[in-house]
């Protein structure tokens, strides 16, 4: 039996203005991430459109990349009040998202109850103590209320 030896073409991509070259046309988010020497629990990579809009890619998401592709990373946050908080993990509690808000400046107190924007428009409570996955841009509102822990 002949074996078949697949070779891979070398691309070039680049990152916050960095050209890398790979081999690999398919890749995590969180591999390209690390590939910019960026921790990926602090930073999402985006790939840049012809238009100049970003794409943000999840840390797991598969992307197929192509020779020339441009990538920039971004800082990982959610949005609170319609303000973006820069967070240092993608796992908080309700209580360590007000925290995060509060020292961005967004004008809310501890005892706030915390909902987050669900993609139907709809608002779902986030407990005090219940932790969540978040992920970039995240919409999120804190509104006075009773302590919800």
């Amino acid at each position: 039996m002949e074996s078949k030896t697949e070779t891979h073409k070398k691309l070039k991509i680049t990152i916050n203005d960095k050209q890398y070259v790979t081999r690999d046309d398919d890749q995590e988010g969180s591999a390209l991430v690390r590939l910019a020497g960026l921790d990926p629990e602090r930073y999402d990579i985006a790939k840049v459109k012809p238009n100049g809009e970003l794409h943000v890619y999840r840390d797991r998401k598969v992307i197929d990349l192509r020779d020339g592709d441009k990538f920039v990373t971004v800082v990982f946050g959610v949005e609170v009040n319609d303000t973006f908080v820069e967070l240092d993990k993608r796992k908080q509690t309700g209580s360590s998202l007000k925290v995060a808000s509060i020292a961005a400046g967004v004008p809310i107190q501890p005892d706030f109850v915390l909902s987050e924007v669900l993609a139907n428009g709809e608002q779902q409570v986030i407990a005090d103590d219940h932790e969540i996955t978040v992920k970039y841009r995240d919409d999120f509102w804190a509104v006075p209320g009773d302590d919800n822990s």
